[in-house]
């Protein structure tokens, strides 16, 4: 399936368990052609990553049954997983939680809230890496 700009259509899981943003996010990629798919715990992400490969994960970092930081390091030592780009989006700044990201091999750490174009423009770089 293609885009509609003509290309390959990529798949994005969100994990976002907050509705008002799962919603923004969600009508923010599908209107530039993504197909995308969500989770509102982690559990369930981890779940839907491994059995659907997505070409990237957003990941919240304050979830309600685990912290991204232990998502990002299950999906990271899984062999299914461990290649999909992850991309933080997330009210938590804190410079010492941001490094921490970026030592798991995260791609991106984005602080909300967040205009529809800068987060477009992220992933397009990610997924171009």
């Amino acid at each position: 399936m293609v885009n509609k700009k003509g290309n390959p259509q990529k798949t994005i899981l969100t994990i976002e368990d907050t509705p008002s943003d799962q919603r923004f996010i969600q009508r923010v990629l599908e209107k530039d052609g993504y197909k995308v798919l969500t989770a509102d715990n982690g559990k369930s992400g981890l779940r839907i990553a491994k059995a659907q490969k997505p070409d990237l994960i957003i990941l919240d970092e304050i979830l309600p049954d685990i912290r991204g930081t232990e998502v990002c390091g299950l999906l990271k030592i899984d062999a299914e997983t461990h290649n999909i780009p992850v991309l933080f989006l997330t009210v938590v700044d804190d410079p010492k939680n941001i490094l921490g990201h970026f030592e798991m091999d995260v791609m991106a750490h984005l602080t909300k809230p967040i205009k529809a174009e800068d987060l477009l423009k992220q992933i397009q770089a990610v997924l171009e890496r």
